[in-house]
């Protein structure tokens, strides 16, 4: 990748002509593992399993859209001052 090569696989007609008629060939989610990383999603997913209770998974949400909202604050405002 630090080079910029070009890759020196080959890609045959058939290939090619397949690629063009799908919609998508991959997905990645590359917002959400920043932000939310495997510890934090992993952290949420054992406390739900802990107690299943709607009190307790109602906090646990409630904790979720808290952080996620302090992190779009943190993120707006960086993006406002210019930085």
């Amino acid at each position: 990748m630090m080079q910029a090569k070009y890759a020196q696989t080959k890609q045959t007609p058939e290939e090619e002509a397949e690629a063009e008629e799908k919609e998508s060939i991959a997905v990645v989610p590359i917002a959400m593992p920043l932000l939310a990383g495997p510890g934090a999603i992993s952290t949420i997913i054992i406390y739900a399993d802990a107690s299943p209770h709607v009190p307790h998974l109602t906090l646990l949400i409630i904790i979720s859209v808290l952080v996620a909202l302090l992190t779009w604050v943190a993120l707006i405002s960086q993006a406002l001052s210019g930085a």
